[in-house]
């Protein structure tokens, strides 16, 4: 590396990816099913992530982290519609896509029938790739300017995510240069957000489907999106404080709580309605770490 915009750039090229792969996949699961598109996409993920150990020039590392990253961004979008079912594998996950299933009901009941004018009301394979790919681009666009409870949560995910990378960034600077430890020590810091985050996964999947039951009791056992929130609003004051105290990353207390009811107010169209929150999160994410040394070493430097 020559220069540190292009140290940062190697997190920020992969993270520009995540803009392309949801428009593709977001579509695609509506269409195909999800278990094929995971699996792919994880084996894409994983050869091109492998390329890069073996990349002989920063053009060329660019290159291989961006299809990595196209890869790596399937699960943000299909693991929303899956999250509900509890059967999970990463070669043996069932299908969880309600157009794929219906369809294979319908197969199975034609062939025992024998009526092949049987049919789901559904159409995947109508339309030729140009037209389907048309539909990719356009449908994560229309849920953003026209769905303003996406519109809110996008635009947080996208400050949250930013804001995520703008702190990540800026490790090289507070550990090497402000406080002078070794590559090795100044990366043992990262796993105070290892464990943060981890915790706040295990914490989180605890504690909003208890909420979510709860609720729904009271409401005469009728679930609503809205019962997935409460989480979001306590990690929205957590996650200030995290950033404060820097060795807590409760960001993803938050951003579940959001997924889910992402989730539960789309479930036809939860990939696309995942792609649009991914969209403008990754587009957030990208430019934050270019400037972040620079915005550090301008402000916060001189107050350490």
């Amino acid at each position: 590396m020559q220069s540190e915009i292009e140290v940062e750039l190697s997190m920020s090229i992969f993270i520009l990816a995540y803009t392309v792969g949801p428009l593709f996949f977001g579509r695609a699961s509506e269409v195909y099913c999800r278990v094929r598109l995971l699996q792919i996409s994880n084996l894409w993920y994983l050869a091109w992530n492998l390329g890069c150990g073996f990349a002989q020039s920063l053009a060329g590392l660019f290159v291989l982290l961006f299809l990595a990253g196209i890869g790596g961004s399937a699960p943000a979008v299909l693991g929303g519609g899956a999250i509900s079912y509890p059967d999970l594998g990463l070669f043996w996950l069932r299908e969880s896509h309600p157009g794929t299933l219906l369809q294979r009901k319908r197969d199975h009941l034609a062939k025992e029938t024998g009526n092949i004018k049987l049919h789901t009301g559904n159409k995947p394979g109508d339309g030729n790739l140009l037209s389907k790919l048309g539909h990719a681009l356009v449908r994560p666009f229309r849920i953003f300017t026209t769905q303003p409870i996406i519109t809110v949560i996008a635009l947080y995910m996208g400050y949250l995510f930013g804001t995520t990378y703008f702190m990540l960034a800026t490790f090289p600077v507070i550990w090497s240069k402000l406080y002078s430890e070794t590559p090795g020590i100044g990366g043992l810091n990262y796993v105070s957000i290892a464990i943060g985050s981890f915790r706040g996964i295990a914490l989180n999947f605890f504690v909003i489907d208890r909420i979510y039951h709860n609720l729904k009791g009271k409401n005469g056992d009728v679930g609503r999106p809205e019962f997935r929130m409460p989480t979001m609003f306590i990690g929205s004051i957590l996650i200030t404080i995290g950033l404060f105290w820097y060795g807590w990353s409760v960001q993803v207390r938050c951003l579940q709580g959001m997924q889910t009811y992402t989730v539960d107010s789309y479930p036809t169209y939860a990939a696309s309605a995942m792609a649009t929150c991914a969209l403008l999160r990754s587009l957030a994410g990208f430019p934050f770490p270019l400037f972040a040394p620079y915005l550090f070493n301008f402000t916060l430097a001189n107050y350490i």
